[in-house]
């Protein structure tokens, strides 16, 4: 009786417990954030967040520890989007300038930081409230 060789296990692709586990997780953050919406983060329960999901308590508990951590986690998860799409919105742009203002495209004057340059205003509106501002504390800085 002859046998064929034994192939090496390999992991088949886009199957097994931890795929499956993975996308159980992103529903549940889905989910915790239809209900961070709804009634806002600090009357989040994770009973509300098992009835909006349909995962028990107890998966909520073993995937993120405490209340606090699932509020961090779906926090997280919401941005996660915007911030790639931003990211990639700066990667195609050349001009430093350019990039900041897609970063931070509020007014600058309306910001102050309390304690620091109080009778100056706020050194973050003074650097950046202009280009040739920026570009004045660069030369600056190299001299």
């Amino acid at each position: 009786m002859t046998s064929a060789p034994l192939e090496p296990a390999v992991p088949s692709r886009g199957r097994g417990p931890g795929r499956r586990a993975g996308r159980r997780k992103i529903a549940v953050l889905e989910a915790a954030c239809r209900v961070i919406a709804d009634r806002g983060a600090d009357a989040t329960r994770f009973a509300d967040v098992a009835a909006e999901s349909g995962v028990p308590v107890s998966t909520l508990q073993y995937y993120f520890g405490s209340r606090e951590d699932l509020l961090v986690a779906a926090f997280r998860h919401a941005s996660s989007a915007e911030i790639a799409a931003l990211e990639a919105e700066v990667a195609s742009l050349d001009d430093p300038w350019d990039q900041l203002e897609k970063i931070y495209p509020t007014d600058f004057t309306l910001h102050t930081v309390p304690g620091i340059l109080e009778e100056d205003g706020d050194p973050w509106a003074k650097v950046l409230s202009s280009k040739q501002d920026l570009d004045a504390l660069l030369q600056r800085q190299s001299a």
